[in-house]
């Protein structure tokens, strides 16, 4: 019976893609920029046992004061607009790690691929695997989530490469590609 439905389902995929194309392509560019925007799952700072069952709407009362007057409410008030200032920190470094990596990735494949430097060409394929679950199918933060520390990788070994090919009194442009020996 499973195998029946799965049968149905991929059929019903099929059919509604092939009937209207366009709208799968909008589809298709609307979770790729959900995608680089949303970034990865921020996590959850706000859930103890005494604010049960009350937690989120109190979590979202000390964002909107933490928001307008960041410097006041953390000199002020207790752990809350701390857990607070976590959500947010946590939620734009994930923002920001995603769409750096993916700024980043057209130079450290380009220069992963000079060095025949397997293992980061494996990173950045699961990059792209993950990616692409997400772009054809369904976009999640959490999803992405799973490949944070190939994201992080990337925009590590990009930024150290960038850095690199701005220093020009290094050398000549080709010995700036070279990753690991100092010219």
């Amino acid at each position: 019976m499973a195998h029946d439905v799965l049968r149905f389902l991929q059929r019903e995929f099929l059919r509604r893609i092939l009937e209207d194309p366009t709208e799968y392509s909008r589809k298709v560019v609307h979770n790729f920029q959900s995608m680089l925007v949303s970034g990865v799952y921020a996590g959850e700072f706000f859930e103890r046992p005494e604010c049960q069952p009350r937690c989120f709407i109190e979590y979202m009362r000390n964002l909107r004061e933490l928001r307008s007057d960041p410097v006041t409410s953390v000199l002020t008030r207790s752990m809350d607009d701390a857990r607070a200032l976590l959500h947010v920190y946590s939620g734009n470094v994930g923002k920001y790690e995603v769409l750096f990596s993916f700024i980043l990735f057209p130079l450290v494949a380009i220069l992963a691929w000079r060095e025949r430097n397997l293992l980061l060409l494996l990173v950045l394929g699961g990059i792209v695997y993950q990616a692409a679950l997400n772009v054809l199918g369904y976009n999640m933060a959490t999803y992405t989530s799973n490949m944070y520390f190939f994201h992080l990788t990337n925009v590590s070994l990009g930024i150290i490469w960038v850095g690199r090919l701005f220093k020009r009194e290094r050398g000549s442009p080709s010995s700036l590609l070279r990753v690991g020996r100092p010219s």
